[in-house]
């Protein structure tokens, strides 16, 4: 898989979770589309975009070790 699209994904599951939002509110692809459409557009928030990164890191991270 590309690696935008793992970030894209991680980016959007982890803004759900900013939100405090249960998953069943906001569909992943609705997240994914308001990312997107933000990033596209440039209004998107740097400092987010880093912490949203590094949350993608630490997923991955555990994914491929198991957890």
């Amino acid at each position: 898989m590309n690696t935008n699209v793992h970030i894209l994904i991680g980016r959007a599951v982890c803004q759900l979770l900013a939100k405090n939002t249960p998953i069943y509110e906001t569909t992943i692809a609705d997240a994914i589309a308001e990312i997107f459409n933000s990033e596209y557009s440039g209004t998107y928030d740097a400092d987010r975009a880093a912490t949203l990164n590094a949350a993608l890191k630490l997923l991955t991270n555990n994914s491929s070790t198991g957890l």
